[in-house]
């Protein structure tokens, strides 16, 4: 009895084994599977990521062109163009199995080829109109609006992956667990049924034993891969969703920094132009033309402004703007006679200030301009005015005198008084106490004590007598008048006349 019975445990024991080997096989083989299924929702989402990066891509591309003109910046723009046709080819593949994701794609495809449409709309615009006609597009908010649809068409698809993803996640944790839980259960009834058998089963079981161990930490094993894979495709997740977050950042920060610093320049009240070291000229503003006339399409170079505005004198001016690109500071390039669009001469003060390298390694200048035409017109007709009064003040019998509102100094005495008082103007000129001591001695006191209140209380008016260096008496009528500007007394002007003939008559009367 012994010998059948141990022969059924054994045959018992291999018939448990070969289910234990199928149960195991058929629970990993359907383990695999489920990881398969949630490496495949990674990559689903990997390429819905691309998409959108290819997308920013080709707007980076043409927003460069909008604003240079260059066409190298178009470079990245046709490259994403040919990559977003691959990103959609490759997730219709990838989700052929899904048809609402199916639909989604068909969705997409007509938002991605009107904003592709779009952005070659601006850039033919950009060519044949100039950027003021691109730009006029761009701010439309047409393009935003277009990313926008995508960005939410394909936020679904990635909703879609993603609770797909935690579905299978779950499933590939519910095959493995159920796969080591039936190889268990399995092996505690192997043992059983063997324990019971002839020691030549015991060795059997010995090795079998040594096998399930084996195989346990193989089942461990490859438990912890799956599970550090896993946590390794979230940690990229992650970190893949923060960097097209901040990359956003970074863009729409740009967009807007570069937005503001050319609607500045474009409506900065004084003159400006934007100009690389090649002659190039990028822009000028408003400003510029209404004041000018020339637009950026009559001066495209350097060249061509110093032509217009400079004449004969075009190649010193062109000198002078060439030195501009060395400089690493603000510089004051003085004034210069432009001609106009209308043929008129103006004046206009250049300042100048390097605004760094371009992409293509070009140093960008931008200089802005002051009108100082009517400015210098008014000095001119000022010193007109003045060469006019020196005139008649020298020409005429009385001493015709000027002082600073303190009276401490004299800023100009008229040739009467070399000959009244019989000094030079120069010794008045650098000592006005000079003709506090031509006063006879007993007239200086009463002067000395009332002019300045009287002068600038506005009724100074006084009589009194000088010694000459001859020893002459001469008597003086002296008199002073404010000039006041903005209720502040600018200067002081006044006119002494010789009064002695007239003295002598009404002594003698």
């Amino acid at each position: 009895m012994v010998e059948p019975t141990s022969g059924a445990r054994f045959r018992l024991a291999i018939v448990l084994l070969a289910i234990i080997s199928i149960s195991s096989w058929l629970a990993f083989f359907k383990f695999r599977q489920s990881s398969q299924w949630v490496s495949h929702t990674y990559q689903v989402l990997q390429e819905t990521e691309e998409l959108l990066s290819h997308l920013k891509d080709a707007e980076t591309g043409q927003r460069g062109y909008l604003l240079t003109g260059r066409n190298n910046y178009l470079a990245p723009y046709d490259t994403a163009v040919l990559e977003i046709d691959r990103d959609m080819s490759e997730l219709r593949r990838l989700t052929a199995d899904n048809s609402r994701q199916q639909a989604r794609l068909r969705d997409l495809q007509p938002l991605i080829d009107r904003k592709l449409d779009e952005l070659r709309a601006t850039i033919a615009l950009r060519n044949q109109q100039g950027l003021s006609a691109a730009l006029a597009v761009v701010k439309t908010d047409e393009g935003k609006q277009q990313m926008d649809q995508i960005r939410g068409v394909v936020d679904q698809i990635k909703q879609e992956e993603i609770a797909l993803l935690s579905q299978r996640s779950l499933q590939a944790n519910l095959d493995g667990g159920l796969s080591i839980g039936l190889v268990i259960v399995l092996s505690v009834v192997a043992i059983g049924v063997i324990s019971a058998a002839t020691s030549a089963l015991r060795r059997y079981l010995s090795t079998l034993e040594q096998s399930e161990a084996e195989m346990r930490t193989l089942r461990d094993g490859l438990e912890v891969q799956v599970q550090e894979r896993t946590t390794a495709l979230l940690e990229t997740l992650r970190s893949l969703q923060q960097q097209v977050q901040i990359r956003e950042q970074a863009e729409a920060a740009r967009d807007t920094s570069e937005d503001r610093f050319y609607r500045a320049i474009l409506h900065a009240p004084l003159p400006m132009i934007l100009h690389v070291e090649d002659g190039e000229v990028l822009q000028v503003n408003y400003a510029w033309t209404e004041l000018s006339g020339y637009t950026l399409q009559d001066v495209p170079t350097i060249a061509h402004w110093t032509e217009l505005a400079y004449g004969q004198r075009r190649a010193t001016v062109q000198a002078d703007i060439n030195r501009l690109y060395g400089s690493d500071r603000r510089v004051s390039e003085g004034e210069y006679m432009v001609r106009t669009r209308s043929g008129s001469a103006r004046i206009w003060e250049f300042f100048s200030a390097p605004l760094g390298p371009l992409p293509d390694g070009r140093r960008m200048v931008i200089s802005a301009a002051i009108d100082v035409t009517e400015r210098k017109q008014a000095e001119a007709d000022r010193c007109e005015s003045e060469e006019q009064f020196r005139q008649i003040a020298e020409t005429i019998r009385e001493v015709f005198w000027v002082t600073e509102p303190d009276l401490h100094k004299i800023l100009y005495v008229s040739p009467a008084y070399e000959e009244i008082w019989g000094q030079p103007r120069d010794e008045l000129y650098q000592d006005r106490s000079a003709w506090l001591r031509a006063i006879h001695p007993d007239d200086r006191p009463r002067i000395e004590a009332t002019q300045p209140s009287k002068v600038l209380q506005g009724n100074y008016d006084e009589e009194y007598r000088i010694v000459q260096p001859s020893g002459n008496v001469r008597w003086i009528r002296d008199r002073a008048f404010l000039s006041v500007n903005d209720n502040r007394v600018q200067r002081i002007t006044g006119i002494a006349e010789d009064i002695t003939d007239r003295k002598r008559a009404e002594a003698e009367i």
